[in-house]
């Protein structure tokens, strides 16, 4: 398998600045110029936010190594439940700020393949975690023997309690998720240049001191971190419904002026006729169409006279 690399990884214990850091890594193109340099362990907050979110349902076996020799073998099917997320770099609730990018040492590509892993702890388990794993682009056999080329990839594997997970999983059955946001913080592997502040917008990731042929400095004892356990991490599903409250009020106002003719405006200082009730209104024209006819009445009786 080969991984594609094309710029050295230096580790150095000269430091410009030995009382923020002792040591750093950084890189060297195949130009001889300098990549990434005095890279250090970032320990602060990164958050992502999902562009799609799965519910998984597996029914499967486990089958042994062994098991083939013995075909009248079998073993009992287990369902399997997971949920998995495409993640995309953002700004969180730092709105004024750019989101991170994030690549591997040895390379200048951004990583575009971002993915969260949600899984139940396994029996007699009960401290949830968040381990992360990724690795530089490589090349390997594939179907057929054909080679095949992998990408850069990074991923984030959170276990979970049983409970927490089932209400997880029914918000995402029932389409309840409007959004989903993941943070994490103090990950292992993760470096930047130093920085006053505790924000970034470079993220280098180290997976692999041999996958990204890292240059030790004779007799080092210095062991970089790399990828693994995150110190912490957030994982926010939200269900989010515009209240109608405003747009209800707007509908009452539109009601009340509904049967008024656009052409004929009501004068000012006039009574406002939508403004009284309908059974008064009739009743008023009602008495108005009786007096008529007594009027009516009383002229022909003056003329049979």
């Amino acid at each position: 398998m080969e991984h594609h690399v094309d710029r050295r990884v230096v580790l150095s214990t000269e430091s410009e600045y030995p009382s923020l850091y002792e040591w750093s890594i950084s890189e060297v193109t195949p130009e001889g110029k300098s990549g990434e340099t005095n890279q250090i362990p970032w320990e602060w907050t990164l958050w992502f936010e999902a562009t799609e979110l799965t519910l998984h349902d597996t029914l499967e076996t486990e089958f042994g190594l062994f098991d083939r020799d013995k075909p009248d073998s079998f073993r009992p099917a287990h369902l399997r439940r997971s949920i998995t997320a495409k993640l995309h770099p953002s700004r969180g609730r730092r709105a004024s700020w750019e989101e991170a990018r994030y690549s591997f040492f040895g390379t200048g590509r951004f990583i575009s393949d971002f993915e969260l892993r949600v899984a139940q702890l396994s029996a007699g388990e009960d401290v949830e975690r968040c381990e992360v794993w990724g690795t530089a682009s490589y090349t390997s056999e594939g179907a057929n023997f054909l080679p095949e080329r992998t990408g850069d990839y990074l991923s984030f594997n959170l276990f979970i309690k049983p409970e927490n997970f089932a209400r997880f999983a029914t918000q995402i059955s029932l389409s309840a998720v409007t959004s989903a946001a993941f943070s994490v913080g103090g990950v292992p592997g993760f470096y930047s240049a130093w920085s006053p502040t505790v924000l970034t917008s470079r993220i280098k990731i180290l997976a692999s001191l041999q996958d990204q042929r890292v240059e030790l400095p004779a007799g080092s004892e210095i062991d970089p971190p790399r990828l693994g356990r995150a110190r912490e991490f957030h994982f926010v599903l939200s269900c989010a419904h515009k209240l109608k409250a405003e747009a209800a009020e707007d509908e009452a106002r539109s009601d009340e002026f509904a049967d008024r003719p656009a052409s004929q405006p009501v004068a000012a200082g006039a009574p406002d006729s939508s403004a009284i009730p309908k059974s008064q209104f009739a009743g008023t024209l009602n008495q108005l169409r009786i007096a008529a006819w007594l009027i009516v009445v009383l002229l022909l009786v003056n003329l049979v006279r």
